[in-house]
C-alpha cells in the first residue's frame, strides 16, 4: 500500500512540471516589451522668397463724346380760320300758268295722231317681215325641190352608166375548157382561178383581168387565154343590151 501512495505522487508532481514548461514561453512573450520604431533625420533648408511683380498701370479711358443736339422742332402751323359759308337766296320760280283749254285739246289730238301713226307704222314693218319671211320659205322650198330633182337625174344618169356585175352568168355557147398546162399537169397542181370579164352588149369578151388567183400563174394565165374566147349572154336594160362585167370561177383538176 504505501509503494502505491508514492507512485501517485511521483505522477503528479511530473504533470505539473510539464504544464509548468508549457507556460513559461508564453509568460516570457508577455513580459516582451515592443519596439521602438526607428528615427530618421530631418533636412532643413532655407529659400529666399521672390520678388512680386509689379502690377500693369491702368490704362486711361477717353471718356465718349456727347451726341449732338436733337434740331428743334418745325413751327407748327398756324390754324387759319373758316370762313363761313355765305347764305344763298332762294329764288322762287314762279308757277306755271295754266293753259287754256284750247291747247289742252289741240295736245291731245296731236298725241293720239302720233300714236296711231306710230301704230300703222309697227303694223307695216309686221305685214314687211311676213312678206320676206313668205318669200325665204317659198325660195327654200323651191331650193330644196331643185336639189331633190337634181339628185333624182345624177342617180337615174349613174345607174344607167353603171356596169351591172354579173356572178352567175348564162353562156351563148358551151365555154371551152382551158388547157391544162404541161408542167402543172406533171406536178400534178390543181387550183381555182376567179376572173371578172367585161363583156359587150353583143356577149364577147372585151377585157379579162384576175381577180383571185390560184396560186400557181400557169394555171391563171390558161385560165385568161380560155375565157377570152367565151361568149355570154348580154346583159339588158330597158330592152337594150348594155355592157356588163361576169364573174367566173374557172377550175384545174386532175381526173
Amino acid at each position: 500500500m504505501k509503494t502505491c501512495h508514492i507512485s501517485g505522487f511521483g505522477i503528479s508532481t511530473a504533470v505539473h512540471i510539464g504544464l509548468a514548461l508549457l507556460l513559461m514561453p508564453i509568460l516570457f512573450a508577455a513580459e516582451k516589451k515592443p519596439e521602438e520604431p526607428p528615427i530618421l533625420p530631418v533636412e532643413l533648408s532655407m529659400f529666399e522668397p521672390k520678388a512680386p511683380e509689379p502690377a500693369p498701370e491702368p490704362v486711361p479711358q477717353v471718356a465718349p463724346e456727347p451726341p449732338p443736339p436733337p434740331p428743334p422742332p418745325p413751327p407748327k402751323p398756324k390754324p387759319k380760320s373758316k370762313e363761313k359759308p355765305k347764305p344763298e337766296k332762294k329764288v322762287e320760280k314762279p308757277l306755271p300758268k295754266p293753259k287754256p283749254e284750247k291747247d289742252l285739246r289741240k295736245e291731245q289730238e296731236e298725241r293720239e295722231r302720233s300714236e296711231a301713226e306710230r301704230r300703222e307704222r309697227e303694223e307695216q314693218q309686221r305685214q314687211q317681215e311676213m312678206r320676206e319671211q313668205q318669200q325665204r320659205e317659198a325660195a327654200e322650198r323651191q331650193a330644196r325641190h331643185r336639189a331633190q330633182q337634181e339628185a333624182a337625174a345624177r342617180a337615174s344618169a349613174q345607174t344607167q352608166n353603171e356596169v351591172p356585175v354579173i356572178t352567175n352568168p348564162r353562156y351563148r355557147r358551151p365555154p371551152r375548157p382551158p388547157e391544162y398546162p404541161r408542167r402543172a399537169l406533171e406536178s400534178g397542181t390543181e387550183g381555182t382561178t376567179i376572173l371578172r370579164a367585161n363583156v359587150s352588149p353583143s356577149g364577147s369578151v372585151i377585157a379579162v383581168r384576175v381577180q383571185k388567183s390560184s396560186g400557181n400563174a400557169s394555171l391563171d394565165s390558161a385560165a385568161v387565154k380560155a375565157v377570152r374566147g367565151w361568149s355570154f349572154v348580154p346583159a339588158t336594160r330597158g330592152g337594150q343590151n348594155i355592157e356588163s362585167i361576169v364573174q367566173v370561177p374557172v377550175n384545174f383538176r386532175i381526173n
